[in-house]
């Protein structure tokens, strides 16, 4: 499963929520990308696409990162941009399951 995950930043610190999970890859990425349900809320910055799969304490076997780009004042307006994963994530893994 694709599991997406949005952070309000990425330190320790951060806030994150679990929006949900696609079974294809292509339908995550194309979620993210069409910002469905508007996923930054105006609150998160970062999105993590995970691949877990079925089991107990797996570890996510692909990570996939976005950036929310802002266009103006409005917080509905902007995009997802993919990026590097953060080398201040690298100590964290699941961030969907935690």
């Amino acid at each position: 499963m694709y599991f997406i995950t949005a952070l309000t930043g990425i330190d320790r610190f951060r806030h994150s929520r679990c929006f949900g999970y696609y079974a294809d890859k292509d339908e995550a990425l194309t979620a993210i990308q069409e910002n469905r349900y508007i996923l930054d809320e105006g609150f998160y910055h970062y999105i993590v696409v995970e691949k877990i799969v079925q089991g107990i304490h797996c570890i996510a076997e692909e990570e996939i990162w976005f950036k929310w780009f802002q266009d103006g004042p409005d917080c509905a307006k902007g995009y997802w941009g993919l990026i590097k994963k953060a080398l201040a994530t690298d100590p964290y893994n699941n961030h969907a399951i935690g």
